[in-house]
């Protein structure tokens, strides 16, 4: 389970970022996203996004125990999570943020991923 991007068909558009930011903070802005497009030397983009480690370290890392695995998905417990940063140092995505004191990562939408919604070329899909 997961959300899985074909980068050959990617323009760049970057709407899954805003539809991503929109959707978990109610604000258009790609800073916000939890994925994020990186460009390499060679101007080649790879869009990138938790990919829900089977065997997750940011779980196993996180101090206050706030991030478990539910179904299938790693999530963060907001209540729990202490802000650290820990999670994000370790992350092997680096797609985990910390915004006002409390951690934030790709937590699938609750299954409609908002990314996939708008991606009108069909490069993400879940």
């Amino acid at each position: 389970m997961g959300i899985r991007i074909d980068k050959s068909l990617c323009t760049n558009c970057r709407a899954c970022l805003l539809a991503c930011s929109m959707k978990n903070f109610g604000i258009c802005n790609p800073k916000l996203s939890l994925m994020d497009i990186r460009e390499t030397e060679n101007i080649y983009l790879e869009v990138v996004t938790c990919i829900q480690c089977k065997n997750a370290v940011c779980i196993r890392v996180c101090p206050s125990k706030a991030i478990k695995r539910q179904n299938g998905i790693v999530k963060i417990d907001k209540e729990k999570c202490v802000g650290c940063g820990i999670c994000a140092q370790y992350c092997p995505q680096s797609v985990i943020k910390v915004i006002s004191g409390k951690a934030f990562k790709c937590e699938l939408c609750e299954g409609a991923p908002a990314c996939v919604q708008v991606c009108s070329t069909g490069a993400i899909s879940y």
